[in-house]
């Protein structure tokens, strides 16, 4: 996906519009992080990077749209099942204010305006640990996002 607030969501709609998945298992870069993430809510916040390298007030991503979404996935049963496969890994609230957490709250919109009872979820994965030597390996992350498809599945 672009990192795009606009495009990234219209190729997603588009794609579960495509394909009718029973379940949208989004990931993006923490580059901070050490450890998978697994996002339990959408907040409805997004700040723009501003030419000068400073960051834009937040606003609001649907001026009439609530404040959190709520991941309907068992984020507590993805994140065990995950640390039993000795993956670092952490349950978390947020996914900051920049597209992925943007991605993440319009999708949840998208879902519970179509009264779906496809389920959505974000993951935060952190960087390769050929980019970090505090990374991850590629095939830990395919892993720890196999087991909560799984997971979110059962």
């Amino acid at each position: 996906m672009p990192v795009d607030f606009n495009e990234s969501v219209k190729m997603a709609t588009n794609a579960i519009q495509h394909y009718h998945p029973d379940l949208v298992m989004s990931l993006g870069l923490n580059a901070r992080s050490q450890a998978i993430r697994v996002k339990k809510i959408g907040i409805n916040l997004k700040r723009y990077p501003k030419d000068n390298g400073t960051w834009s007030f937040p606003r609001r991503i649907d001026v009439s749209g609530p404040f959190l979404r709520f991941s309907s996935l068992n984020t507590v049963a993805i994140v065990q099942k995950i640390r039993e496969s000795n993956i670092s890994v952490q349950q978390s609230y947020f996914a900051g204010t920049y597209v992925c957490n943007a991605l993440f709250y319009q999708l949840l919109g998208y879902v519970s305006k179509q009264n779906s009872s496809r389920k959505v979820g974000f993951i935060h994965v952190p960087l390769l640990d050929s980019q970090d030597p505090e990374g991850m390996p590629l095939q830990t992350m395919v892993d720890a996002v196999k087991i909560a498809i799984q997971t979110s599945l059962e």
